[in-house]
């Protein structure tokens, strides 16, 4: 799909404990030194995203202390109890904001023509949070990338400029109230209210992936859509599940 078929990605042949970034390290300072060697060729990815599809793209890097915390977080680690500092994928982490579901197409053509150069590798292809999001609701496109030459995993991710804007001014907020929770120490108050906040969340970034998907069905922009996917099967998954 989008162009990566003819590519390995990394959680089809390996177990994801044995994914790690560099050696495997556990140790902070080493995923720092990783990360400011990976930069430049993150940096020189973004470009290329804004030069050629003038999309706008944003970095960040992740505090040691919300690493640390994200290592030792109640959840992730009742899912995957090997999980620590050398697993983290979003110490440096860059994202792609989307004017149209062709986009997305465009987007990855960008990671092939960084891949067939050797800059990068693919780790993980997960398009399946915008078809299926978890319970908080929230729906993006994952791609996460290997720099090569340093070995750090980079998070990439893309969604809908709209859904990008309502997630950090409001939607967001509901996810951190609750993230950090570990559901053993719950109450049924507790659980009931947490299940009410994904109700409302989930609500909110179905209401803008259906007002998205309405602007695009103007005049034959979504048959122009479909024409320039090569994989027109997302949109068309997009639109049986909001119709």
């Amino acid at each position: 799909m989008f162009g990566f078929s003819a590519f390995p990605i990394e959680e089809d042949a390996r177990p994801k404990h044995l994914i790690v970034n560099g050696n495997g390290a556990s140790s902070l300072s080493y995923l720092a030194t990783l990360r400011e060697a990976a930069e430049p060729t993150v940096d020189r990815i973004m470009q290329s995203i804004r030069n050629e599809l003038g999309l706008l793209c944003e970095k960040s890097r992740k505090s040691d202390a919300s690493a640390d915390q994200k290592a030792r977080r109640p959840t992730i680690l009742a899912r995957s109890p090997w999980h620590g500092i050398p697993h983290l994928r979003d110490y440096l982490r860059f994202r792609t904001h989307l004017n149209d579901p062709a986009d997305v197409e465009r987007v990855c053509d960008v990671f092939v023509e960084y891949i067939q150069s050797g800059d990068i590798s693919l780790v993980k292809l997960d398009y399946a949070k915008m078809l299926r999001p978890g319970p908080f609701g929230w729906r993006m496109i994952a791609i996460d990338l290997r720099d090569t030459r340093t070995g750090l995993i980079v998070e990439h991710y893309m969604s809908f400029q709209d859904l990008i804007v309502a997630n950090e001014d409001w939607l967001h907020a509901i996810y951190e109230r609750w993230r950090r929770w570990d559901p053993e120490d719950m109450t049924g108050r507790d659980r009931q209210a947490m299940e009410r906040d994904q109700r409302l969340s989930a609500h909110g970034y179905k209401g803008l992936l259906i007002d998205r998907l309405a602007m695009e069905r103007i005049g034959d922009t979504i048959l122009r859509h479909r024409q320039g996917l090569t994989d027109a099967a997302l949109l068309m998954t997009l639109e049986r599940m909001v119709s």
